[in-house]
């Protein structure tokens, strides 16, 4: 145990606020069904399964009557509220951080666990050992290696580099901190915002990589635990067993 070591409350944020366009459905691709579930429900039964102490949902208003109804098929009593989405990912992550603060307020020390709804083949066991790694290192990410070789390109797609494949992994969700190196990495984004206009955060990890001195550990994730972003994703989870 190092002097990162972080113990206390554990809390899943799962994102469910985005639109989905690459998806070309009607819903966002969060609430479309496979094998007879949302795939939200997913994420919802394996954190109710796994060692985090709660979660929250961040989701659009107008879908929150969804997610109530998941919520009561799956009969948990882990789930601590909503939280409204932002206009970018980045500002649905804060508006989550933020629900979480305040439903643990008299908890000390507290872990967040953000979470993309739209990974359903997420497992409690991955959960699990991410809280047991966010609390020794107070930064953690799943992550798988890379089977293609990954090519930079400029503006006019000729080559310019090709970077050693070894060294590169592909990150998934969860995405693990403690609350407070998150929120002071958001800090950081909000102040230099200006300044660093360039800077557009991918995932979370990159806030804290660039506004903490936390640093962040890359833990084997899951190449089951794919994100669906387009119709083909949801061809591949199609073939899988889901139950």
């Amino acid at each position: 145990m190092g002097e990162n070591d972080v113990q206390g409350c554990m809390y899943g944020v799962i994102l469910a606020g985005g639109t989905g366009s690459r998806m070309g459905s009607d819903i966002p691709k969060q609430f479309l069904m496979l094998d007879g579930k949302p795939l939200l429900q997913y994420s919802i039964e394996a954190f109710d399964d796994s060692e985090a102490d709660g979660f929250i949902i961040v989701v659009n208003d107008i879908y929150r009557e969804r997610c109530e109804d998941m919520i009561r098929i799956a009969g948990t009593e882990k789930f601590a509220g909503f939280a409204p989405n932002g206009s970018e990912r980045v500002w649905s992550v804060k508006n989550g951080l933020d629900k979480v603060k305040d439903v643990c307020k008299e908890d000390g020390n507290v872990c967040v666990l953000i979470h993309d709804g739209a990974r359903p083949m997420i497992t409690p066991e991955l959960i699990n050992e991410c809280i047991r790694t966010v609390r020794t290192t107070g930064a953690c990410v799943p992550a798988v290696e890379l089977k293609d070789t990954v090519k930079l390109v400029g503006d006019d797609m000729y080559v310019r580099d090709t970077p050693d494949r070894s060294m590169l992994r592909a990150v998934q969700t969860p995405q693990c901190f403690d609350l407070n190196v998150i929120l002071d990495a958001y800090g950081g984004y909000e102040s230099a915002r200006n300044d660093a206009a360039d800077f557009v955060p991918t995932d979370d990890a990159s806030l804290v990589e660039r506004f903490s001195k936390t640093r962040v550990l890359l833990i084997p994730g899951d190449e089951n635990n794919i994100k669906v972003t387009t119709p083909v994703d949801m061809e591949r989870l199609g073939g899988r067993d889901m139950s």
